[in-house]
Formats: structure tokens, sequence, C-alpha cells
């Protein structure tokens, strides 16, 4: 490939974010832009199937970078997994497709904290104007955007009885997650569409796979970005054809997640200058933010027996995959065109906080910790998550070899108050599945068990069983450019060079009270719009 190359923009990384920029950026036919993905294309039945994200995509390494965390010191020194996409569409290819956006409040506390432009009615109309949403209009939701989105649908009886359950125990319900309110239970909305998974990839970029001035290049890894002074100018690549170089006339647009753009920052010199000098890295500029203030959600999953054989364990047999499936490959219709998670809630752990803190996701069925085998019996579970983590960890790459896995501390529960508000989302759990919507299905509780009672109790099973959410945000911090935790400002630039942004999960300075595509999603929508108008 030829090294004089070039292009306008220049997009690392083909997940959420980056998917959304090409697309919004190789509209004006005068610009030329290249996609750099390190996975494959998104091809073939198992990214297009919803239920196949429980059933193996969070698992293969196919499309998965499958990473762990380092032993974990607040979690009994255990590793924590951590998939996030390596494909077109990046973790929309593989997640479980809720569509959910956080909370007003949270955008409103990232403009009052130094994100100028980023209140909830600056990031509305990104948000709407993003989807497509399947049921009628309100000022809330969008209804031509590129991403079209449902709302799920209960596929068992005990989604039904979680739901009536919050209502039994005095909580709010909600029409709409993404409405005017957030709190209380309700149905989740699903990236899904005539029985099929939607995509950052199949919504942004298939539709325009024919534009000539747009360049998707998958099994791409991007190596370095080159610097020439305090200008991003070309990055290096090596690809099947070997190593190669591209340059980039207008900016490098980093969109590699929130593990992946820290890491190709800390490779091309900027970082903490110190630390990278220690790995022998030549520095081309210090900025010691980058790959801290690492956030992710933490939960637990509180299992129970079901009485009654009516939970999806007869749709994990194996003759009910295969009925299942058949009926997906010929009309994308059952239990396989569902996400299985269609019910929960937004909860606040004590009535003083101001928004909620707590997730709550209803599985009906009891599978094995940390994967997606079914229990050899009738169950179901709560996926309790916190929210509003106050514990913070960091990226950072071992060596300037890209071969070699960075080192991931989340440092899940460092912060009291977080193992605090987790083990009230486990007594609001119980209380929850102990009301009498329950009483016909509910059997013994598995997970705590009905012998871990007491806070001393409940705090050791939760350091041994607790994990994260697979939601890693904000370890390229967007903030005011005197707070010496940022490392891109509010237009997304990375601090104290030109031509250079960063646009994915990493900006975010507070992770959001919410599984985090759909906020990815609108981050894209946003800076793709703030870049056209620049350059007009």
């Amino acid at each position: 490939m030829p090294q004089s190359e070039n292009f306008d923009y220049i997009i690392v990384g083909g997940g959420s974010a980056g998917c959304v920029l090409a697309n919004r950026l190789s509209q004006d036919p005068r610009v030329s832009v290249a996609l750099l993905e390190s996975g494959p294309r998104d091809a073939g039945w198992k990214v297009k199937m919803p239920v196949a994200a429980m059933d193996d995509l969070w698992q293969s390494d196919h499309f998965n970078w499958s990473s762990w965390s380092e032993p974990e010191p607040y979690l009994n020194n255990r590793r924590i997994y951590c998939p996030h996409g390596k494909v077109l569409g990046g973790s929309s290819t593989i997640n479980a497709m809720i569509h959910a956006r956080g909370n007003r409040e949270e955008y409103n506390n990232w403009a009052g904290n130094g994100c100028i432009g980023w209140n909830f009615d600056d990031v509305l109309p990104f948000f709407k104007g993003s989807e497509s949403y399947s049921l009628e209009p309100t000022e809330y939701r969008g209804h031509d955007g590129p991403l079209k989105i449902t709302k799920g649908k209960l596929c068992n009886i005990l989604d039904q009885s979680f739901l009536i359950a919050g209502r039994q125990a005095g909580y709010k319900v909600t029409d709409d997650f993404n409405g005017a309110q957030q709190e209380g239970f309700g149905v989740y909305d699903h990236a899904i569409a005539k029985g099929q998974r939607v995509s950052a990839s199949s919504s942004y970029l298939h539709p325009i796979k024919k534009r000539r001035n747009l360049s998707v290049r998958t099994d791409t890894s991007v190596t370095r970005i080159r610097l020439e002074g305090k200008r991003a100018i070309s990055i290096e690549f090596t690809d099947i054809n070997g190593v190669g170089t591209l340059g980039a006339n207008k900016e490098i647009i980093l969109s590699a997640g929130a593990i992946g753009s820290p890491q190709l920052l800390q490779r091309s010199g900027i970082g903490d200058g110190e630390y990278l000098r220690s790995i022998g890295i030549d520095v081309t500029h210090h900025l010691p933010a980058v790959g801290h203030n690492l956030q992710n959600h933490v939960e637990v999953v509180l299992q129970y027996e079901c009485t009654k054989p009516v939970s999806l364990l007869k749709k994990t047999q194996p003759v009910g995959k295969l009925v299942s499936g058949a009926r997906w490959f010929l009309n994308h219709s059952g239990i396989c065109a569902s996400s299985v998670f269609a019910a929960g809630a937004f909860l606040k752990s004590h009535k003083e906080i101001p928004f909620p803190n707590l997730q709550l996701i209803f599985l009906p069925l009891a599978v094995e910790p940390g994967s997606a085998k079914s229990k050899p019996f009738h169950g179901f579970q709560v996926h309790v998550g916190l929210q509003g983590s106050n514990s913070r960890g960091s990226v950072q790459i071992k060596s300037a070899n890209p071969a070699v896995p960075p080192e991931i501390r989340f440092n899940l529960l460092s912060h009291i108050q977080d193992l605090v508000e987790l083990r009230s989302g486990i007594h609001i759990s119980r209380n929850i599945i102990n009301q009498s919507a329950f009483d016909t299905y509910r059997g013994s509780e598995l997970s705590p068990g009905p012998l871990i009672q007491t806070n001393d109790q409940l705090n050791s099973w939760i350091t041994s069983h607790a994990d994260n959410s697979y939601h890693p945000t904000s370890t390229c911090q967007m903030g005011s450019e005197f707070d010496s935790s940022s490392v891109v400002n509010p237009c997304c630039q990375v601090l104290g060079l030109q031509s250079l942004r960063v646009v994915d999960a990493s900006i975010m300075p507070q992770i959001v009270n919410a599984n985090t595509n759909a906020t990815v999603i609108m981050i894209a929508e946003k800076i793709s719009n703030l870049i056209i108008d620049s350059y007009h």
C-alpha cells in the first residue's frame, strides 16, 4: 500500500462511534474518509440473531477483544472479564442491545463540571437524530434516524411478574426509560428490528457502502499516531500486506473505545511522560490523565429457583434450541429474535439522592456465573447494577508492542460507599422478589442465599461475587483545559495538540446511569455535527 496515501479524515476504530463518524463525515462528497477497524467485518448469522449475544458473542475471541483486568484488590483479587467488540460495529455488534440513554441530570452535571455544551437540552437533539423509534412520536424520541429502536417484548410470564412486583413494592412505573421519566419499572428499548440485531455498522455503514469517498478497512490495526510538532499528521498500521502509513489532511479521530483509545495515545508517546519513559517510549506530548479515571458499572446477581416450569430453560436445551433456531432462520421470530433482557427498573438506593443509581435487569432463566450457560433447572435472576460508581481505575500499556495486552485496573468497590449502595440494591431486589406476584413461582433463593443477611455477610458475599456490566468508560476524560484530569476539551480535541480528537466512551467525564451504547452514538453524532460545522 502506498505510503503517500492521504485522507481528509482518518477514523481509528470501526465501533459504534466510528461508524457514526464515517457516515456523517462522508456525506460531503468533497471530503475523503478512511475508517480503520482491527477486527473483521460483521458477517454471518451470529451477528444478526439477537439472542446469539447471550449464547456465543460475549465469549467469542473472533469478534471480541476478551480483555481481563489485573487482580482486583477489592474483589478478593479476582480478575474480571471485560469483553468489548473487535468487529465492525464494535460492542454494538456483540452487546445485549438494550438502548438506554441515562438520566437528564447526568448530562446537566457534565456541563456544570466544565463540559460546556453537553447539558441535556444540548444532547437531546443528537439522541433523537440517531434513532428511528417504533412507537408514537414524543418530544423525547426520534423517528428519522439510522438506528431502528423498538420497545422490548416480554417473552415470559416471569417478566410480567417482575413488573407487577415492582408496583406492589411501591415503585413507580414508566412507559419509556428514555422519555420524561427514567425512574421506575418498565420494559427496555432494544436495538432490534424485524427480528434482527441493529448495530452501528448495520445502520450507519451498510447503507452507504458504495460511497466512493469512504474507505472501510477491516483487519487493520493502527499501531501509532505520528506528530509533527504538536500536530497529528498520520497513522501507522499493520494489515495482511504488512506495515503502512496513512496521512490525514484535516483530522485523526480515535474511536477505539475506553480500552483501545488510551492505549494508542500512550503507544504514540501521548500520556504521562514519566511512566512512558519508564517503559521505553519516547514522549511526544505529556498529558498525565491519559488512561486514568476508568469507570465501569459493578453488579451482582440474585438468583432463585422457579417452582413452575415456566422459565426459558426449555429454549436452551438441544430440542428447544433447534426449534427456536429454525423459527428464526425461517422468519426471524421467536425467542431468538429477542434480547431476553426485557423487564427492568431504574431505582434510587436512597430516597434523598436526585436520580436513580441502581439498574435492575431481570432474566427469566438461571445461568452459571460469568457465562450464558443455563443451569439445569428452572430459575430466574435479577442483575443489580450500581450505576453511580465512586471507584476509579486505569488502563496502561506495559510495552510499545501492540500485541502486549494493557494493564486494566477497574478498582471496583474501592470506594466504601459503592459497597453500601450495592448492598442496598440487594435489599431492594429481595423485597421485590418477595412480593405476592412471585408467590406462584418463587422457590429458594440460591444466591446470595437465605443465610447471607447481615452487613458483614453481604459485604463478604459481594466482594466474592461482584462483577462488571461490560461498560468501561472515561479513560480520556472530557473537561476544561484547566482541569488536570482532562484529556480532551468539550469539542473532544486532545488538549495541547492539533488535528487529533477522541470520540468514544472514553471521553465521558462520568459514566451514565444506564447501558452506554446509546450515549456513545449520541457523542459521535454531536461531534460529527461540530466537525462538519467547523470546516464550513
